[in-house]
């Protein structure tokens, strides 16, 4: 007697053991669609309403439906916010769970066993499905609902009945799809149109009524915020692309479905990453074959599955999917990813009828004919060998290459500690930063520097978004700064003072000032990039201030300017080159006392146990000199070191006034004694000493 899971449990140890070789190579935060996830989740969670903004002033739907945030909420709920490895577990749990349901909807459909045992190991051995299945993304729970929708309209199909549970559950389930990828819109539409081929006129107006019921809340939600209705994403990609007119739009149809054959479709099902595209003749041979084969065997597939098993819901579901897609201005791998429990049954049924047919008819391969038994399993041979190679690789990036870990990155931590929550940082990556920082973030000069760079632009729409920090970074791809031209632009300009540059995602946090920014009362009193300070120093070049003359040992002293206000001290390095660094101090000159205002225990900067130093002082903070201690032979090397301020307040002028007919002169202005913050450390004896 045969076992009906045997060809179940193989396949799926595979892509639990491709999943977990491939999960270190993704983090939390480096894809910014998962912030959007995790933030949205937050907010449900702490009761934000679909019409209601988060904390960082984001409308709660202003890119994606509310699905999957309300999947994560519990979890967050159960286990806090922090590694996100529930999260996480719970996309591998999908995929893991995916596999016998397409084995049972293959059964259902009446596909032979060795396809069904071909689909589950393409799958697998697919990167894109082991990828997704260790990230905080809809695509997993996505795959769930799709095959659960596909044998719940089975089982409304075989049943002959208008309603029954199933029929519930296939309009709940196609609800559900929506309601978790805004991409499947199109299969509303599609479950109507196949009830309606099936001649069930009512259950057909029922799934349209639902269907439009179910959109309501989400429309409402985006109107109440101000948010267009398809998403403030979907309308900033579609909206210049499709400026024109409908006959411009219609023209551009062509490229969608030129995109979806020759690169979504190859891309999803027989990708060709990372091994083999480090080589050249390698990546061409197998990239021309998946381009030139994928979508003439899913084709064939279609047509050989409609002929054996009718038009069933997949086919509709496909077409109106497939419909949408082209609309869209690109159509990648990540569009073809969400049909893959459809597209990879077809691709091997095509590749198999293909080679049957060569078979049948072609005498010089004739002797191919005594493997016509298992068919299936011998034709994704060729697929298998290419995905096996790039099984230990995250799709997105080169074998043994990782994303970028911007959750336990300095930029992160040192925005986390900068000014307060509802300070706007401009960035790119908007989700991530807010998730991350708890700042309130937007990035309209991040786009429209995407695809011009307009550098005297730049600070009146820094100034739009009342942005007073800008983080760039290359948190996408390694190597790649996601906004150059905004780095260009502030790396040279006096609005804009790098607070931290690190090789960590090539990243620079700036603070913007002055008259040009929504900061015009601060100014850099002093900004040094980087110094060698070594005996007798050598003077560094700072913004707005003066290398003292008098040098102790291990000590080096910056005047600062006269009548200002000193509101924040931070430096991005400090250590010496060659041997161990000691303790490092930062101290400020107050009422003729030194002030010890930050301190590390040894190296500051990326790489070490402290990554920077931060401190804000109180308010009203005066001070004339910065003096910089460390505990080092020879030379260190400092970076980043920046005090900002801001013009002390004018005292309001006294004028002498008349009492009983004569002149008063104003009474001598009393001098108050400074006060300091509770973290500062006692003043040290007058002359610094050198340390340890």
């Amino acid at each position: 007697m045969r076992r009906p899971w045997a060809g179940v449990g193989i396949p799926l140890l595979i892509a639990l053991v491709h999943i977990a070789v491939v999960a270190p190579r993704y983090h939390v935060g480096s894809f910014d669609d998962d912030a959007a996830y995790l933030l949205m989740a937050h907010g449900l969670l702490h009761g934000v309403s679909l019409g209601g903004y988060l904390a960082h002033h984001l409308p709660l739907l202003d890119a994606y439906p509310p699905g999957y945030p309300l999947l994560l909420a519990p979890l967050l709920w159960l286990f806090g916010s922090g590694s996100y490895l529930a999260e996480r577990l719970l996309s591998a749990l999908c995929v893991a769970g995916t596999f016998p349901l397409i084995w049972v909807w293959l059964g259902r459909r009446k596909v032979p066993e060795g396809v069904r045992v071909a689909v589950l190991a393409l799958a697998a051995l697919n990167p894109l499905i082991a990828t997704y299945g260790s990230m905080v993304m809809a695509e997993a729970p996505f795959f769930i609902v799709l095959v659960g929708l596909l044998i719940l309209a089975d089982r409304w199909e075989v049943s002959g009945r208008a309603w029954c549970p199933a029929a519930v559950g296939t309009i709940v389930a196609a609800v559900a799809a929506v309601w978790l990828k805004q991409a499947a819109l199109a299969f509303l539409p599609a479950l109507v149109l196949w009830l309606a081929w099936r001649r069930r006129w009512w259950p057909a107006v029922a799934a349209a009524v639902a269907g439009v019921a179910s959109l309501v809340p989400i429309a409402a939600g985006r109107l109440a915020t101000g948010v267009p209705i398809a998403g403030s994403r979907y309308t900033s990609e579609l909206g210049a692309y499709y400026a024109g007119g409908w006959l411009h739009r219609l023209a551009l149809v062509p490229l969608g479905l030129v995109q979806w054959c020759f690169d979504a479709l190859p891309s999803a099902i027989v990708p060709t990453g990372s091994p083999l595209n480090d080589h050249t003749a390698v990546f061409v041979v197998f990239r021309g074959l998946a381009c030139s084969t994928t979508a003439v065997a899913v084709t064939v597939g279609a047509v050989v599955w409609v002929r054996r098993r009718g038009a069933d819901l997949a086919v509709f579901l496909t077409l109106g999917y497939a419909a949408e897609v082209s609309l869209y201005k690109y159509v990648n791998d990540r569009r073809a990813l969400l049909l893959l429990p459809i597209l990879l049954p077809w691709y091997v049924t095509g590749v198999a009828y293909s080679y049957h047919w060569l078979v049948a008819r072609s005498r010089t391969v004739v002797a191919l004919g005594r493997w016509r038994r298992g068919m299936a399993l011998w034709s994704v041979m060729a697929v298998a060998g290419p995905l096996s190679a790039q099984f230990p690789a995250d799709y997105r990036f080169a074998l043994g290459q990782s994303s970028s870990a911007p959750a336990t990155s300095p930029y992160m931590a040192l925005l986390r500690q900068l000014g307060k929550s509802s300070q706007v940082v401009e960035t790119t990556y908007l989700w991530s930063t807010a998730l991350l920082t708890h700042h309130a973030t937007d990035n309209l000069a991040a786009t429209e520097t995407a695809t011009g760079c307009d550098s005297s632009a730049v600070p009146g729409e820094l100034r739009a978004d009342n942005a007073a920090y800008l983080l760039t970074a290359a948190i996408d791809l390694p190597g790649q700064v996601d906004s150059p031209c905004l780095e260009s632009a502030a790396s040279s300009a006096p609005w804009a003072v790098p607070l931290l540059e690190t090789p960590v995602d090539n990243a620079t946090v700036f603070e913007l000032i002055g008259p040009q920014s929504v900061q015009p009362d601060l100014r850099a009193l002093l900004s040094l990039d980087t110094a060698t300070l070594a005996a007798p120093p050598t003077p560094p070049k700072g913004k707005g201030a003066s290398l003292s003359v008098r040098r102790v040992p291990t000590a080096w002293r910056w005047t600062l300017p006269a009548g200002n206000i000193v509101r924040q001290v931070s430096v991005g390095g400090v250590g010496a080159p060659s041997g161990t660094t000691g303790p490092v101090l930062l101290r400020l000159l107050e009422g003729g006392s030194w002030h010890t205002v930050a301190s590390a225990p040894g190296p500051v900067g990326a790489g070490t146990n402290n990554p920077f130093l931060l401190v804000t002082l109180p308010a009203g903070t005066k001070a004339s000199a910065l003096e910089l201690v460390v505990a080092a032979h020879n030379t260190v090397q400092v970076s980043d070191l920046d005090v900002l301020g801001s013009p002390a307040p004018n005292p309001r002028p006294q004028v002498a006034r008349r009492k009983a007919g004569r002149l008063v002169a104003p009474e001598p202005t009393k001098r108050r004694p400074a006060a300091h913050s509770p973290l500062v450390a006692a003043a040290p004896p007058a002359g610094s000493r050198p340390l340890g």
